[in-house]
């Protein structure tokens, strides 16, 4: 069965920050241009869609009242905390010119980084799980002659270094607590 990507922005029933077509045009003139365009559109749909998932993760819940678990996404979502907005964007402040609420360009181009890291690491998975290994609180592994050492690093796991780098700038860093 196809995957069906729904992107409408603040739309009830969205899974994905961007459509197909806008991904497709956001890898077209670049160097992974043909590397993207090599994966089925079903391929291209489903990495979109698990992208947004995980990049939703990030955000932490969405609806909640609950102090240490709102959203870590700066702003609120575009409508009321009653609305059937499903996903964290569009914000409040996400909108363009003309008014009409848009998802922002980082968000947009996190999706698709991260979606491409999906895919090459589908196509070429690495001999040792880095993520898994720093996860078990490995600080350094020797195979067959080759040592990597691992250290603290800003980037959450299983998110791809391109994506962090979009949209980081969204990511609320310090919550304030009353006493």
């Amino acid at each position: 069965m196809a995957a069906t990507l729904t992107c409408t922005p603040g739309g009830g029933s969205d899974n994905s920050y961007i459509s197909l077509a806008d991904a497709d045009a956001y890898f077209a003139n670049g160097l992974r241009g043909e590397v993207w365009e090599a994966w089925t559109s079903d391929q291209r749909t489903r990495a979109l869609v698990e992208a947004t998932q995980q990049i939703e993760r990030l955000g932490g819940s969405r609806v909640s009242t609950d102090s240490a678990n709102r959203s870590r996404f700066r702003g609120e979502p575009y409508e009321s905390l009653l609305s059937d907005q499903c996903l964290h964007f569009p914000r409040t402040t996400d909108l363009d010119e003309g008014g009409s609420i848009i998802v922002p360009q980082g968000v947009k181009d996190a999706v698709c980084e991260q979606a491409y890291f999906l895919l090459k690491k589908q196509d070429e998975p690495d001999l040792l799980d880095r993520a898994d290994l720093r996860r078990q609180g490995v600080k350094s592994v020797s195979v067959d002659g080759i040592s990597e050492s691992y250290g603290a690093t800003e980037v959450p796991d299983g998110i791809a270094a391109e994506a962090w780098e979009h949209i980081r700038q969204y990511i609320v860093r310090n919550f304030y607590v009353r006493g």
